[in-house]
């Protein structure tokens, strides 16, 4: 019996970082039965992602951070988690200019 969950599209992390490969593939293999579990799982995945994105750079956390603070927090604004969304919903919604 194996000792970690495999994974079909998570494996390249288990060198680095063997519990994202592993919630990764609990995602996967929970993904048609239980989906909610499957959710359950990335949401796990996140959460650990966001703390090691903040460990890596650095990022100041405060008190008692939730997942969404520490998404839209001001620090993490460039740092990958939103740098796509002002261009995607400004190209996809016209410019309206007012004349006065």
């Amino acid at each position: 019996m194996s000792k970690f969950m495999q994974s079909t599209n998570f494996e390249l992390l288990r060198p680095s970082n063997p519990v994202l490969a592993d919630l990764g593939g609990f995602a996967e293999q929970y993904s048609r039965p239980d989906p909610t579990s499957a959710l359950v799982k990335l949401r796990s995945y996140i959460e650990i992602m966001v703390g090691s994105l903040y460990a890596a750079y650095g990022l100041p956390r405060s008190w008692q951070p939730n997942l969404n603070d520490l998404i839209n927090k001001p620090p993490v604004t460039g740092v990958g988690f939103d740098s796509a969304q002002p261009t995607g919903t400004n190209s996809a919604q016209p410019t309206v200019s007012t004349v006065p």
